[in-house]
């Protein structure tokens, strides 16, 4: 029984010495190895692994720089990769292999500057190209909003109207822009006798709660074309009351087209579906002189 115990504890005592021996450490050999196929396999989360253990182990191989900033590469790293292959530079001094692939780098990193200067000029340059001395298309339509910004002389640049959300233009004496304020009213009618009601002006200013204005206009003014409304890139609201438009295409070609409300009273305009997209004005309010029937309604304040 005794030999039997003794036995068995001495089994014990080798089976516990056994698995109390210490388990060897990879090699950096070894560890380049695994890390080879890991890069082969495109598994860049292990091959990283793999040779920062050579870089620990044995921080005077260069492959385990290299091959680190490879995983890197792999894994859309390259400020890591740089930083891996400057601290192997740093730790060995002067490696062909390192300096090679930090070369890449700084080359690489010098064209995306390049780029990025590229763009950047180029950005520049369109923002020039924005930005130019309009050439009007209508003289009266210029000299209409040279009233409203009050600038009876000298080059205007389209950038200077950038700050034009709405402009009112009345006949050939008034140009209002982003409202200032100011009072004004359109489509005055005065009882011509029996249930009939005629164009007595066609604007007023200065428009007070009982209907009455300071002064009525009953004249036209001579702009004609809307062509340079293109140069107003944030204009909302476009009012122009009593003078010779006939054509409103000019407004498609703004940024937001459909984004301007406008009003068009006493013009020459004869397309139904134009008037209908941008004003509540009907063709039987275009073609109107001093003095025509039109149906009873309040007059417009603006």
């Amino acid at each position: 029984m005794k030999k039997r115990t003794l036995f068995i504890i001495m089994a014990l005592i080798m089976l516990i010495s056994a698995c109390a021996k210490p388990v060897v450490a990879p090699t950096a050999f070894e560890l380049l190895d695994l890390g080879e196929k890991y890069l082969l396999e495109l598994n860049y989360e292990q091959a990283l692994v793999q040779f920062l253990a050579v870089i620990d182990v044995e921080p005077m191989k260069p492959r385990g720089y290299t091959g680190a900033a490879e995983a890197y590469f792999g894994l859309g790293d390259m400020d890591a990769a740089k930083i891996i292959l400057e601290q192997g530079q740093a730790e060995i001094g002067g490696d062909e292999s390192i300096q090679n692939m930090l070369d890449e780098i700084y080359r690489e990193e010098e064209a995306r500057r390049q780029a990025e200067m590229a763009t950047e000029e180029a950005r520049r340059q369109a923002e020039e190209l924005a930005d130019y001395i309009v050439e009007w298309v209508d003289t009266e339509f210029e000299r209409m909003i040279r009233i409203g910004l009050n600038k009876p002389s000298g080059d205007i640049w389209r950038s200077e109207l950038d700050g034009v959300f709405s402009i009112a233009i009345l006949g050939s004496t008034h140009c209002f822009i982003n409202d200032e304020g100011y009072d004004w009213s359109y489509r005055h009618i005065t009882l011509a006798g029996d249930e009939n009601y005629g164009l007595s002006a066609f604007y007023g200013i200065g428009a007070h709660d009982d209907g009455s204005v300071n002064e009525e206009y009953t004249g036209k003014g001579s702009v004609s074309s809307l062509a340079d409304i293109v140069n107003f890139t944030n204009i909302d609201s476009l009012a122009v009351i009593a003078n010779q438009l006939s054509d409103l295409s000019p407004l498609l070609e703004l940024p937001n087209p459909d984004d301007i409300y406008c009003t068009f009273f006493a013009n020459n305009i004869a397309d139904t579906a134009m008037l209908n997209r941008y004003c509540d004005e009907t063709i039987n309010e275009q073609f109107v002189e001093i003095g025509d029937s039109l149906p009873t309604q309040e007059y417009t304040e603006e």
